[in-house]
């Protein structure tokens, strides 16, 4: 976001960058200015708590999502952000197993016969259990 102010009515041009690489300017107010900064500064410190929520490590995947990051659009991060913490949400519903298992299997892509070999059990229990996990999850997002 690229600020500055125009001398004629105190309003501020703000300039933002789109997904598609192509920049805008608006004029705005300075509260509607410090609101877009403040939401700026939100939508970055959730981004870095997803990520540590999520444990991720520094690799390729994380490397290229960054990359991606960096092209959307306010309004396209918070739609992901809220995403987000709705599923976060959701998974704090299930118990510790399962939420192990879920993570385990959509997050690392593990298959059920690596995870069942972990947790000593079979993999038609670990399919069982994620099966159920994200039944609880639907249910669970549908209601917010």
């Amino acid at each position: 976001m690229n600020i500055q102010e125009t001398q004629a009515n105190n309003d501020v041009e703000v300039s933002y960058r789109l997904a598609s690489g192509k920049y805008i300017t608006v004029e705005v107010s300075p509260e509607i200015e410090e609101w877009l900064e403040t939401t700026d500064r939100k939508i970055r410190t959730q981004s870095r708590q997803d990520r540590r929520r999520l444990g991720f490590v520094a690799d390729v995947d994380t490397l290229d999502m960054k990359h991606r990051l960096i092209q959307e659009d306010t309004a396209e991060t918070v739609m992901r952000n809220e995403t987000y913490r709705q599923l976060f949400q959701a998974m704090g519903m299930l118990s510790e197993v399962r939420r192990y298992r879920v993570y385990l299997y959509y997050f690392h892509g593990l298959k059920f016969k690596a995870i069942a070999d972990l947790q000593n059990v079979t993999g038609n229990a670990v399919s069982r259990s994620i099966r159920e996990a994200c039944e609880v999850m639907r249910k669970y997002i549908a209601t917010l």
